[in-house]
């Protein structure tokens, strides 16, 4: 099983799914949000991403690719250009 939170950090609890992850009882974990950004040194999961894990950890970016951000542009200009038209 595989487990992956890109939602908000303190969703899921890091600690015991981390240990969940070192005892083969979770396949991979996958984070994409902590709950301090930026993260506070000694963080577990940061401290983990040296040891032999299916473990990623990336800085609440995992939503960036080229076609969202694209779309993000998008949807702010047709805003613009309503609220310009409505006026």
């Amino acid at each position: 099983m595989l487990l992956i939170n890109c939602a908000r950090g303190g969703v899921i609890d890091e600690v015991a799914a981390l240990e969940a992850l070192r005892s083969g009882r979770l396949g991979g974990l996958g984070v994409d949000v902590l709950p301090a950004e930026p993260p506070k040194e000694g963080h577990p999961l940061l401290d983990a991403l040296s040891e032999p894990l299916n473990l990623i950890v990336t800085p609440h970016n995992a939503w960036i690719t080229p076609e969202a951000r694209q779309n993000i542009v998008s949807l702010t200009a047709q805003n613009i250009l309503e609220w310009k038209s409505a006026k």
